[in-house]
C-alpha cells in the first residue's frame, strides 16, 4: 500500500480550506426585504425597502448591480419589478453675506423667499427601494433578487394583502372609444379644459 506524504496531505487540506472560506465569503452576502405595510388598498402605493450589505461604486449601473423584486399576484401571475437606488437630501440655504449655512429653512418659508442659494446635502448612504400599486385583491408574495459580480442572491419571501379601496385605478385609452380616457375600473376621466359648454347624457 502506497502512503501519501505529509506535504501532499497538507497542500490538499489547505486547498479545501481556501475553497470553503471563499464560498463562505460569497454566501455571507445577504439582502433583506421589508414592506411598508402588511395591507395595502387596491391601486394604492406600497413601498418595498431592500437592505443590501454591499456597497457599489455605480449603483445606477445595471451592469454592476441589478436589483429587482419578484412578485407573485393572487392569480399566480409573475411580475419582475425593478428596484432603484434612492438618495435622500436635505435642503439648506447658503447665506450670501458670510457664507454661513442655514439648516433647516424656517417653517412656512416660501420657495425663493430666503436670501442666498439653495444647497442640497445627502443624508445617509442611500437605500434601495421599489414601489408597487396592486391591481388585484388578495394575497401577494415578494422576494428581492440581486445580481452582481459575485452572482445571484435572493431574500426571504415577504407577504402582503391587497384590500378593496375607493381608488378608480390608472388612466388609459377608453375601451369603447380610444379618443377618450378612462380609469382602470371603467369610470370616465374628464380632463380640465374640455371645450364643452354643457355635458349631458347625449355626450
Amino acid at each position: 500500500m502506497r502512503r501519501e506524504s505529509p506535504t501532499i496531505k497538507l497542500v490538499a487540506m489547505s486547498l479545501i480550506a481556501v475553497t470553503f472560506c471563499a464560498g463562505d465569503g460569497v454566501a455571507q452576502q445577504k439582502i433583506k426585504l421589508r414592506a411598508s405595510a402588511d395591507e395595502v388598498g387596491k391601486y394604492q402605493k406600497l413601498e418595498l425597502l431592500v437592505v443590501v450589505d454591499a456597497k457599489y461604486e455605480k449603483p445606477f449601473d445595471p451592469d454592476e448591480v441589478d436589483l429587482a423584486i419578484l412578485l407573485e399576484t393572487p392569480n399566480g401571475e409573475k411580475i419582475v419589478l425593478p428596484a432603484f437606488f434612492c438618495q435622500d437630501y436635505e435642503r439648506r440655504t447658503l447665506d450670501q453675506g458670510g457664507g454661513r449655512a442655514i439648516s433647516p429653512l424656517p417653517k412656512g418659508t416660501p420657495n425663493g423667499a430666503a436670501r442666498g442659494a439653495n444647497w442640497y446635502y445627502p443624508i445617509g448612504d442611500g437605500t434601495w427601494k421599489a414601489r408597487f400599486a396592486p391591481m388585484q385583491i388578495g394575497a401577494y408574495s415578494a422576494r428581492a433578487r440581486l445580481i452582481d459580480r459575485n452572482g445571484t442572491i435572493q431574500s426571504d419571501v415577504v407577504r402582503f394583502e391587497c384590500t378593496p379601496s375607493a381608488k378608480k385605478g390608472f388612466l388609459r385609452a377608453g375601451r369603447n372609444d380610444p379618443r377618450f380616457l378612462e380609469f382602470s375600473e371603467g369610470a370616465p376621466f374628464f380632463a380640465i379644459g374640455q371645450n364643452l359648454a354643457f355635458i349631458g347624457e347625449g355626450q
